[in-house]
């Protein structure tokens, strides 16, 4: 009771202290040192002073600090091995900060004070790695199978046709009765084979162009053209047109005769 009254009173002493301080150096901005030493040179030489002095007191910190915690540092020259040296500093006041919180902890009763580990005589507490071969035993442990806690087990040794689980199919557009066709397959075997997009369909044979019909066009075309002069440009045009002709019915039976494919490959 009276270690927890001593240190009541300690910390009321010394936290209004660290908070002035806290704010006194909030003050002034960093970047507005530099313009400080310029206005008023002696602003420069205390800074210079005080720059010093918390040098000494963090070197101090981190000997000390050193000591407690087992990690290693070096002693900072200037204001620059601070930044240089940061990742260093901060993990040794880290370490001390914890073992400082942990000891305030249990010297006010907060946590128990845990005892020091005691080791054995004659046994090293550092364990060496072993560099020996796994037991076979821990090899070919019985280690029990993931698939043996499936829901549904797998019969890897089932030569039957596969069938389907499923029970329902509530959002389907097709009924689950209606989703699933049997056949025989090459080895005369059922299998189950889910409905396909495309109806089977044979090709149909394109008819051959029939020669008549472009006849009959052109006997056709030819007394139109015999009413009026016959121009070389005249019959040119009409044996481009003849020709076009010609050619987009060959574009369109060549179309037709892919479709009819393709409908036929997805269809089987």
């Amino acid at each position: 009771m009276e270690s927890s009254q001593d240190y009541n009173s300690l910390r009321e002493t010394i936290q209004p202290a660290l908070v002035t301080v806290t704010r006194s150096a909030g003050v002034v901005a960093n970047e507005d040192l530099q313009f400080q030493r310029t206005v008023r040179p002696s602003v420069g030489d205390k800074l210079d002073k005080t720059a010093d002095r918390m040098l000494g007191l963090v070197n101090g910190l981190l000997k000390s600090s050193s000591k407690v915690t087992g990690q290693s540092t070096t002693k900072l020259e200037d204001i620059d091995d601070i930044e240089i040296k940061w990742r260093g500093i901060v993990d040794v006041i880290d370490s001390f900060l914890e073992k400082a919180d942990t000891c305030l902890d249990e010297y006010t009763g907060l946590i128990k004070r845990k005892n020091a580990p005691t080791v054995e005589e004659g046994r090293d507490p550092k364990r060496s790695k072993s560099t020996a071969p796994l037991d076979w035993s821990l090899k070919r442990a019985n280690i029990v199978k993931p698939q043996n806690g499936f829901e549904k087990k797998p019969n890897n040794f089932d030569k039957g046709p596969w069938k389907p689980i499923l029970t329902k199919k509530p959002h389907a557009i097709v009924p689950l009765e209606q989703s699933f066709n049997t056949f025989l397959n090459e080895e005369h075997t059922t299998q189950y084979e889910p409905p396909s997009l495309f109806k089977n369909s044979l090709v149909s044979p394109v008819p051959p162009v029939d020669s008549s019909v472009q006849e009959k066009e052109a006997d056709q075309e030819e007394p139109r053209l015999a009413t009026q002069p016959r121009s070389r440009k005249a019959v040119g045009n009409w044996r481009w047109r003849q020709k076009m002709r010609d050619k987009t019915y060959q574009q369109a039976v060549t179309a037709s005769a892919e479709v009819s494919r393709e409908n036929f490959r997805r269809g089987s």
